[in-house]
């Protein structure tokens, strides 16, 4: 074999190899892909992670087909995507309580930091402080004096033990020095119901119920969790406004497996990104009560870590220990 032919040989194989990463980040995702939602259909993580899912659809041009694993309070489907290959093909629409199970949960199947590759943010929301009309309280002010003059007699109720509504409640009870008896139920629907028929007297509520209940005069809505007021409720003050320094906003976001190639990453953040800043995109999540938060992969990872410093120490100041 000739210098020549082997150099040209050599400039061949060189070439090749060097183009062939590039195609092959240029052709993902190359089949369906699977978005994991760790609860049960008809909530808000559901409803969001299909939405991510749709976005993802129409702009990778390929199905992405949404799986309910619900189970151990979202660790069984949280756990199905950290043993998941890291090729960017097994997503998680993961909630408010991701940051909070490793402070809830005893002995997780995996790491929250360490075994997701964060993708994008879609969107937080603010919970609305709401309380029967019959208690006769129309501030965040006259609540806690309502709470204090009866010591700890007062019942408030929750989505569940540890869960996003219940800590943040107890958060507010730590700032305030209030003490309450928490009254946990199966769900926000039930949880609202327990204000409305009198059985306790305060809740945290999503805001589009929220805003239909106090129009509709069945409850009264005394403040927002968001650090400002909020484009939905604008006449509704903050409970930061009474007590400096709370502030409490619930979240999704998505990941991935660690590991997940970074071209993969990038082009699923792009496409959830995109829809999220389209006008159709920013109105469907404005319906929904929820804010878009379009964030770069650093971002949602920086994003997840203050969420597991903020509620630690809520976690313990409530006394909830790992179950």
């Amino acid at each position: 074999m000739t210098w020549i032919v082997r150099t040209a040989l050599l400039i061949a194989g060189f070439t090749l190899g060097a183009s062939s990463p590039v195609r092959a980040e240029d052709t993902f995702p190359e089949h369906s892909m699977t978005m994991v939602v760790s609860y049960s259909p008809g909530g808000i993580t559901d409803t969001l992670g299909r939405i991510a899912a749709e976005a993802l659809q129409n702009a990778l041009k390929q199905n992405v087909i949404v799986e309910n694993r619900a189970g151990a309070g979202g660790a069984l489907g949280n756990a199905f995507v950290a043993r998941s290959q890291p090729d960017g093909y097994t997503l998680l629409a993961a909630p408010t309580a991701f940051g909070i199970q490793p402070y809830i949960l005893k002995n997780l199947p995996y790491d929250t930091l360490r075994d997701f590759a964060p993708v994008a943010l879609i969107g937080t929301s603010a919970t609305v402080m709401v309380v029967s009309p019959d208690i006769g309280v129309n501030t965040v002010r006259e609540f806690i004096d309502y709470a204090k003059q009866r010591d700890g007699k007062v019942n408030y109720s929750s989505n569940g033990i540890g869960t996003p509504s219940h800590l943040s409640v107890e958060y507010f009870s730590t700032l305030t020095g209030i003490k309450m008896q928490h009254v946990p139920f199966p769900g926000s629907a039930p949880a609202s119901m327990a204000v409305m028929s009198g059985e306790v007297a305060m809740t945290l509520l999503e805001m589009p119920p929220a805003i239909e209940l106090a129009k509709a005069g069945k409850l009264k809505a005394l403040a927002v969790t968001a650090p400002t007021r909020h484009y939905n409720m604008p006449d509704t003050p903050t409970i930061g406004e009474t007590v400096p320094g709370f502030a409490a906003l619930s979240w999704t976001g998505i990941f991935a497996r660690a590991g997940t190639p970074k071209s993969a990453i990038d082009r699923m953040n792009g496409a959830i990104n995109a829809f999220l800043t389209s006008p159709q995109g920013a109105e469907r999540m404005r319906l929904l009560g929820v804010d878009a938060r379009p964030s770069t992969p650093a971002e949602t990872g920086a994003w997840l870590q203050s969420q597991l410093d903020q509620w630690k120490p809520i976690a313990a100041a409530a006394g909830i220990a790992p179950q």
